[in-house]
């Protein structure tokens, strides 16, 4: 490649592990190639690797990771110069363990200046429609500043798939830098959308923060430009005022396309974030939805449920997934008597692993219904 390039019409899918430290080198040259045009049909990438270093550390460093971010976006000056470096790229994958985005003792990570390297650049990445994160680390604020930057910036023109399964430290700042991209035009395009949020702390200001973040989160959802919207997924524990925060956005009518819904992880109990979702969970609120991933904290959160969808009509859910929640005999018979009652008419797949604490005959009656 020193000496040619290939043709645009070979695909290419690049995957760069890193097993060690003191990768810079390596990187730099790779990027070097991205920049001189080498690979101008780079169709996905990945970085990711076997890291086996101490608490801290990073495969990829801050300068090396900029130019790496730099290259995705180069643009020649010039007439005659091509439009993009990179005008078929179509899948970015980075593993946070190996390029960290947590702080430690410095304000920015090698993640973080990878994406304002990203932001940097002359020209975009026209084609690119998935982007994912993976790892255990965490993803801290520096990092989804610069990210939500591009995003801003309209740097994914076409993007799709937001994929950031990856622990999120969400702080006001990095929420609102986030919020801020989601409520712009560059994200009408975007359909599915996977959030994981790190833990509360127990004492009110946290409990405040939290809610104020799930807020900002409401915003973006209800201002129109995410109607496009066909998947959304949140990991991570919720305290019910935060769920309830969410769910105006959800409730506000701007998610009618949304299909798949899974919030897993904040179980739903007697509280206001629960009654707040049920108002959410309505065939006019989300027409559109077929899929629902749902934790049921006990049966009084689940047989709310079931009285919010005897009292107003329920979306045309295909599938209802409750692995995981704990509930009784009480919230089994109301949930079979969806069926009974002909609540639910598309429905043909439920998922009750782990939730099998109601009695035999109990079993039966769900079965049969």
């Amino acid at each position: 490649l020193g000496v040619g390039s290939l043709a645009p019409q070979v695909a290419v899918t690049s995957s760069v592990y890193c097993n060690r430290a003191a990768q810079d080198d390596n990187v730099r040259a790779f990027a070097a190639l991205l920049r001189a045009g080498k690979l101008p049909g780079l169709r996905k990438m990945s970085v990711g690797g076997y890291v086996n270093l101490i608490r801290g550390g990073s495969a990829i460093e801050d300068e090396a990771a900029r130019e790496l971010g730099e290259a995705f976006t180069h643009q020649e000056r010039g007439v005659g110069a091509c439009a993009v470096c990179l005008p078929k790229l179509e899948e970015l994958e980075f593993d946070v363990d190996v390029i960290r985005a947590e702080e430690e003792e410095e304000t920015v990570t090698p993640m973080a200046s990878l994406f304002r390297g990203v932001a940097a650049g002359r020209g975009g990445l026209p084609s690119l429609h998935t982007l994912r994160f993976c790892g255990s680390r965490l993803m801290g604020e520096s990092t989804i500043c610069a990210l939500s930057e591009c995003i801003r910036k309209g740097k994914f023109p076409q993007l799709r798939n937001l994929d950031l399964s990856v622990v999120l430290r969400l702080t006001q700042k990095g929420m609102h830098a986030l919020t801020v991209a989601l409520c712009t035009p560059h994200v009408k395009s975007l359909r599915s959308l996977i959030l994981d949020k790190s833990g509360t702390g127990s004492n009110p200001a946290a409990r405040t923060a939290e809610t104020v973040l799930m807020g900002q989160l409401a915003v973006a959802f209800s201002l129109g430009h995410l109607r496009g919207l066909e998947e959304f997924s949140f990991e991570g524990h919720l305290l019910p005022e935060s769920l309830s925060a969410l769910c105006v956005g959800l409730e506000s009518g701007e998610l009618r396309c949304l299909r798949s819904l899974k919030i897993p992880t904040v179980p739903l109990g007697e509280d206001e974030g629960t009654s707040a979702l049920c108002k959410a969970l309505t065939a006019e609120k989300m027409p559109a939805l077929r899929y629902l991933k749902l934790r049921c904290g006990c049966d009084k959160g689940l047989k709310k449920l079931v009285k919010a969808w005897e009292d107003a009509e329920p979306p045309p859910v295909e599938r209802l997934d409750l692995s995981g929640s704990s509930f009784g005999d009480q919230g089994a018979v109301a949930l079979a008597s969806l069926a009974e009652i002909g609540r639910l008419p598309l429905l043909w797949d439920v998922r009750l692993d782990h939730s099998w604490s109601v009695e035999s005959s109990v079993k039966a009656l769900l079965r049969a219904a």
